[in-house]
């Protein structure tokens, strides 16, 4: 090779290396440009999903017309974000104690309903009970009988002397007018004595102890 040959080819060697330090900077400058834009992105979108996650808390906190249901499954889709910011941990903390006693409210409401409704099938099954036997009295075959059919009878009142009211007019405001006052007593002898029953059950009340205090009838 001539000298000049040896020349040039050094001198775009020299070039070249020149040239590869230059698109090594570049490709590294670039590949950390790239890297810091991935790290921007994730850190924006890391915070748009902590503001939407305290949003969603808040808006459960503030929400009185979803079912409980439907404000846990909310609760459930914050959770699987899986964020690791302590605002939005105390808003699930906040969230999940409100539910609890929502959730606790409810069971409490059920349970009084259930009650209630058990309790209003009780007095109705008494007071068919009473009727029919007010009618056995009445229809006694004889007083041995009759009197038997009362002493059953008396056990579910607070007493012998509980009051027995019967309405003989009532106007469409509620207002009652009254027959003479009975009792429970010397009504059920009424019904030995006269073999009829006058008048239908109309209310009953109770005591504490669930025994009937008075006894409301009606012509």
């Amino acid at each position: 090779m001539s000298t000049m040959h040896m020349k040039v080819f050094r001198k775009w060697s020299l070039f070249g290396i020149f040239a590869l330090g230059l698109l090594t900077v570049s490709l590294t400058q670039t590949g950390c440009s790239g890297k810091k834009k991935a790290e921007q992105a994730a850190a924006e979108d890391r915070a748009r999903q902590i503001e939407r996650a305290k949003q969603m808390l808040r808006e459960i906190l503030a929400d009185t017309n979803s079912s409980l249901e439907a404000k846990e499954a909310k609760l459930d889709q914050v959770r699987s974000m899986n964020l690791n910011d302590p605002e939005v941990i105390q808003l699930i903390a906040e969230v999940e104690a409100a539910l609890l006693n929502e959730r606790q409210a409810l069971e409490k409401q059920k349970e009084e309903e259930a009650k209630a409704a058990a309790e209003k099938e009780r007095r109705a099954k008494l007071k068919q009970d009473l009727e029919s036997r007010f009618s056995a009295i009445a229809m006694a075959s004889s007083i041995e009988e009759a009197n038997r059919q009362i002493e059953q009878t008396l056990p579910f009142f607070a007493s012998a002397q509980v009051p027995v009211l019967t309405i003989i007019a009532m106007n469409g405001e509620g207002l009652k007018d009254y027959d003479r006052p009975s009792t429970i007593r010397k009504f059920l002898d009424y019904l030995k004595d006269q073999k009829q029953v006058p008048a239908q059950i109309h209310q009953i009340r109770f005591n504490e102890a669930g025994k009937i205090s008075e006894l409301e009838l009606i012509k």
